[in-house]
């Protein structure tokens, strides 16, 4: 398992793992860092170290644009 997501709000539902596989498509990456944005996904460290190897630093940093889960703008000064 190299991340999962799960909504609290529904016992007994919506838990998924992400396998490799699942974290093949860069759409699902995308997915993933929106769903860890509002704490209903966690990346394990195998999941990052996958991640890190698969995209490397620049592609994750790509994924995040998207996303906006780590990167977000600076707030403007008057």
């Amino acid at each position: 398992m190299l991340a999962f997501y799960h909504y609290p709000f529904v016992q007994n539902q919506n838990f998924r793992e992400y396998i490799k596989e699942d974290l093949s498509p860069v759409s699902k990456v995308e997915e993933l860092f929106d769903y860890c944005q509002i704490l209903e996904a966690y990346i394990t460290k195998s999941g990052w170290d996958y991640l890190i190897h698969k995209y490397g630093y620049e592609g994750l940093y790509d994924i995040d644009q998207k996303s906006g889960w780590f990167h977000a703008p600076l707030p403007m000064r008057l």
